[in-house]
């Protein structure tokens, strides 16, 4: 059971009005696909061209819909930047420790090349495909991470857990469902960017997934309370950008699985200090 003191530390954010909750959800799936709209645009096209897919229409798109439902978060949930976890005594660990998993992923991709004397390859994106591209991947996979993270973990999960205490649910029930309608609102998100309603093994699987990430980033923030942490982990689970090509060709499950793995594992030895 987690203790009482670990979870006190959510109490600490300002609440906002209750009706405000659902509003980022219905705004970020509007906003996404709304301002993927900027892509027609000429001088979103010349940035993208000009930067060699760095600053893609995507990421500005994504960036776009990031300030207006920060905007709209701050300014009808009547809360504060810092409300959001978004501590910048907090940035430079988060950062750093993203940083060195995504260092780790790349040496721990080498040992079993190295272990069965097979010759150590680059990542066929990385040797044969545009370097630049790949940056463009990982910078478009931070602003969706940021965009998620912002709405699901810095806004609803905290905001979900102050509404169960205010409704005198018991202390250790509230970080799990708070996690479940985290991810439940992950789900419904999801709907509109394609997700078939059929029941189908194939849209079960997905749904799954999806689930299980959100469970997983929830689990994450909860453990270290660092956003910027999170929001690394988010993104490079999204594009692993792999040097090393990993130890089975065509296996493109391994940088995410390894990632996944050390960022669990840091989670559960993260030092706290409050």
């Amino acid at each position: 059971m987690t203790a009482p003191k670990e979870l006190e530390h959510f109490n600490r954010f300002r609440r906002a009005p209750a009706w405000s909750l659902p509003l980022p959800l219905i705004i970020m799936a509007g906003i996404v696909a709304g301002a993927m709209a900027l892509t027609r645009f000429e001088w979103v096209r010349v940035i993208d061209l000009a930067s060699r897919g760095v600053v893609s229409a995507e990421f500005i798109a994504i960036m776009a819909a990031v300030v207006i439902t920060l905007a709209v978060i701050l300014l009808l949930g009547r809360i504060r930047l810092d409300d959001l976890a978004f501590n910048p005594d907090y940035a430079a660990r988060g950062i750093a420790i993203a940083v060195m998993i995504w260092s780790a992923a790349q040496v721990i991709g080498v040992i079993p090349r190295v272990v069965a004397n097979r010759p150590v390859l680059l990542d066929p994106a990385f040797e044969y495909g545009s370097r630049w591209a790949m940056a463009g991947d990982l910078l478009t996979a931070l602003a969706r991470a940021t965009l998620e993270e912002t709405v699901f973990r810095g806004f609803l999960f905290i905001q979900l857990y102050l509404l169960l205490a205010r409704q005198a649910v018991r202390l250790q029930n509230r970080i799990p469902l708070a996690a479940s309608g985290v991810a439940l609102a992950s789900i419904l998100v999801a709907l509109p960017q394609g997700i078939s309603l059929q029941v189908t093994q194939q849209a079960s699987l997905h749904l799954g997934i999806i689930v299980a990430f959100s469970l997983f980033l929830t689990w994450i923030f909860f453990r270290t309370r660092n956003i910027f942490f999170t929001i690394g982990v988010h993104a490079l689970l999204l594009a692993p950008t792999s040097i090393v090509a990993g130890p089975h060709s065509g296996g493109r499950w391994f940088a995410p699985l390894v990632i996944a793995i050390l960022a669990g594992v840091w989670a559960l030895l993260w030092p706290r200090r409050d």
